[in-house]
């Protein structure tokens, strides 16, 4: 099922600087099989004349994803002004603003039970699905090598082959685990622990027997 008209989402205004006094409503019209069309019509900067109205069209992620941005981006300048002193309510349970509130509501009368679903999720901290991460494997070990962290900055471990691609490993604790960071990832990436085969365990203490590179006493300490 799908609405013929569009239905009422929010009225925003907006009078944060010297001569805007801008207001806007926004609308929303449920197309059928998730899709959605966004409305916006409102005024100038100034508010004394029509602006020409703002239409998109979006799938029901993007728009369930719009209006909690939107909702957050509202609640972010709210709690600028509020006290220090104020209770902490970071671990108070989710509540859906004012846009995502009406956009549930308009979801329900028109059967778009995948919206429904979306917010409800979002509510229980379900949605979105948090992507899991593929395991690193390692698959060779070619050598001693160096990872720049900041300028000057280097950290020394071992050049690895894995199934996700070369990676620098640092030397495993006592437990034979290492903490692996993929040459894709940044040098703020904290990488992942990863169970050394016993394999490899001769040769990367032949490695750093045979090596006169000094390994830094920080990375023999548990990832």
């Amino acid at each position: 099922m799908s609405s013929k008209t569009s239905q009422f989402l929010f009225h925003g205004e907006l009078s944060d600087a010297p001569g805007r006094y801008e207001s806007w409503d926004e609308y929303v019209r449920f197309l059928g099989n998730n899709r959605w069309k966004l409305v916006v019509e409102g005024t100038d900067f100034a508010g004394v004349a029509t602006a020409p109205p703002v239409s998109e069209l979006m799938s029901t992620k993007s728009i369930v994803n719009w209006v909690l941005e939107r909702d957050a981006e509202e609640d972010d300048e709210a709690d600028d002004g509020a006290s220090d002193s104020e209770e902490d309510d970071s671990t108070s349970p989710r509540k859906l603003g004012p846009r995502s509130e009406r956009l549930r509501e308009i979801a329900l009368s028109e059967g778009a039970s995948y919206c429904v679903s979306c917010l409800d999720g979002w509510l229980s901290e379900d949605w979105p699905p948090k992507l899991k991460q593929a395991r690193v494997k390692i698959l060779e070990i070619k050598g001693l090598t160096q990872r720049g962290i900041w300028i000057r900055i280097y950290h020394t471990g071992f050049d690895v082959e894995t199934n996700l691609g070369s990676a620098f490993m640092y030397p495993p604790n006592g437990e034979h685990v290492s903490r692996i960071v993929l040459k894709t990832e940044g040098s703020m990436s904290p990488g992942r622990l990863v169970k050394v085969p016993k394999v490899f365990w001769q040769k990367i203490e032949a490695l750093k027997q045979d090596s006169t590179a000094s390994m830094p006493t920080s990375l023999t300490a548990k990832p």
